[in-house]
């Protein structure tokens, strides 16, 4: 399959994911919000013939990040604001 990233055409063949352990990513932010992010991953292809300083083979990942956010109560809308715009 050919693959194309950055305007360059690449040989690739796609790899299954065939065990998954997706946690959640915890940022704290200075406002004292928690960010969490949560990654899954949509599809893997390894680019053939392509490799890091190390010899390991290029990996072509696709992914979607569900956030989500816990703020401080003084930062949130006030309930008697939640329905307004």
């Amino acid at each position: 399959m050919k693959l194309s990233i950055g305007g360059k055409v690449y040989e690739a063949e796609p790899v299954d994911v065939i065990e998954t352990y997706r946690p959640w990513a915890d940022f704290h932010l200075s406002d004292g919000s928690l960010l969490r992010i949560h990654v899954f991953i949509q599809s893997v292809f390894r680019i053939k013939n392509e490799y890091d300083n190390e010899g390991n083979p290029i990996y072509h990942v696709a992914t979607k990040t569900f956030p989500a956010v816990e703020s401080p109560e003084d930062l949130k809308k006030s309930e008697d604001n939640l329905n307004k715009k």
